[in-house]
């Protein structure tokens, strides 16, 4: 592995930071606009996610040039090519892999935190047509005994 190679690892580095920074800042924007009953900001933080993940996507494929470029055998991961490394010159690699992983880390909670949004109002969508379809009235079905009439629940205006 010679100095073009060194180089263009660090610069991958900071392009795989930069994208995680891309993709968590539009999962946040995501989850603000979903909490906020915003679709056409939501619309928007879906195009952004997309356009990170394709980013993402490239880098993937930039990420095993660089690893079969790193020489025979061919690593698993860019830290195992490093560690051919001298450590005078691997040491220049510290910060920037760090600062790359904290944001992958961010990355993947705000993806988390997105999914369960969606998961958890995917399951509730449901529910909510089925109170739909019965004129804003439990159906039995939910509960072990049927509820009396005037018991709470949800407001619904069954006109609509």
């Amino acid at each position: 592995m010679d100095q073009k190679w060194c180089e263009e690892t660090l610069r991958f580095l900071v392009s795989l930071e930069s994208a995680h920074a891309a993709l968590a800042e539009a999962m946040d924007a995501q989850r603000v606009a979903i909490l906020a009953h915003e679709p056409d900001q939501l619309t928007r933080a879906i195009e952004s996610t997309q356009a990170s993940a394709d980013q993402l996507h490239g880098l993937k494929h930039w990420r095993s040039r660089l690893l079969l470029a790193a020489g025979s055998p061919v690593p698993q991961s860019l830290k195992e090519a490093l560690e051919k490394l001298p450590d005078v010159v691997r040491r220049r690699f510290d910060g920037p892999i760090a600062a790359a992983e904290r944001q992958i880390h961010e990355s993947r909670l705000s993806a988390w935190v997105v999914w369960i949004l969606g998961n958890r109002g995917q399951a509730y969508c449901g529910e909510y047509l089925d109170l739909l379809a019965a004129g804003g009235k439990l159906d039995p079905g939910y509960s072990e005994r049927p509820r009396p009439i005037g018991s709470g629940g949800l407001l619904l205006d069954a006109s609509v």
